[in-house]
């Protein structure tokens, strides 16, 4: 089954619609972008609306960005609203991840927390790999050419390196989630990707989050996942 992580709700974002869909999709994540700077604009939402999320019990991944991120891989954890991340977020995502960072993570060996590196190309795949390796975390693979920026990934997509765990991002919204997914499985022997992200491609022209096109996008996948789906 292939999970779907929706990033970038934000105060605009209504709680209770997400509840509703993460009741109707279990295979759903809702990736929350950090940021010092950004914080209550467009995909980056304040301290208050993240307290309100997290009671609500979801399935949630932190996306961390810039100075936060830079900040976090140093090995200091300096969160505004961070105590213990397994009790907050199931997952972490370091966004531009820099290798050799990995040992250096704060609660790198935890268990039950899993962190996401993120990867621009084929060549960081291999230097995240082996940095988990090195240090022996719980550590997935997000492949990322386009940085959150939602653009098609135009060549073949990478392979998933044996004894890994990685998710595509990149080009991903309700008119080619059905088709980048395939793509996906083309290259790796039928096996469909752990998860896959978008961010850019469901949003509304006012850059907030379209839940009518996560919506979309999700029954898409239930169908997909349920062997359900006939391409066009």
């Amino acid at each position: 089954m292939t999970t779907v992580t929706i990033t970038g709700a934000d105060d605009a974002t209504p709680i209770d619609r997400m509840v509703a869909l993460s009741e109707r999709f279990p295979f759903l994540e809702w990736g929350i972008l950090l940021s010092d700077s950004r914080t209550g604009g467009p995909r980056y939402p304040s301290v208050g609306w993240v307290r309100a999320l997290m009671r609500q019990n979801l399935p949630l991944s932190a996306h961390l960005c810039g100075a936060v991120a830079r900040t976090f891989m140093s090995g200091l954890a300096g969160l505004p609203f961070f105590v213990a991340p397994s009790e907050l977020f199931q997952r972490i995502q370091v966004n531009g991840y820099a290798a050799g960072s990995a040992e250096r993570l704060p609660f790198a060996r935890r268990t039950g927390f899993e962190y996401i590196l993120q990867a621009h190309d084929e060549l960081t795949i291999y230097a995240c790999a082996l940095d988990t390796e090195k240090a022996r975390a719980s550590c997935s693979i997000l492949f990322d050419p386009s940085g959150g920026a939602g653009r098609n990934w135009s060549k073949r997509w990478p392979r998933v390196l044996p004894g890994t765990r990685m998710g595509y991002a990149g080009g991903f919204g309700p008119d080619t989630v059905a088709e980048r997914i395939a793509e996906i499985r083309e290259v790796n022997g039928g096996a469909p990707p752990a998860w896959v992200d978008m961010e850019s491609n469901v949003r509304d022209s006012d850059d907030r989050l379209d839940l009518a096109a996560v919506e979309t996008v999700l029954e898409t996948v239930a169908r997909i996942n349920t062997g359900d789906f006939r391409a066009r």
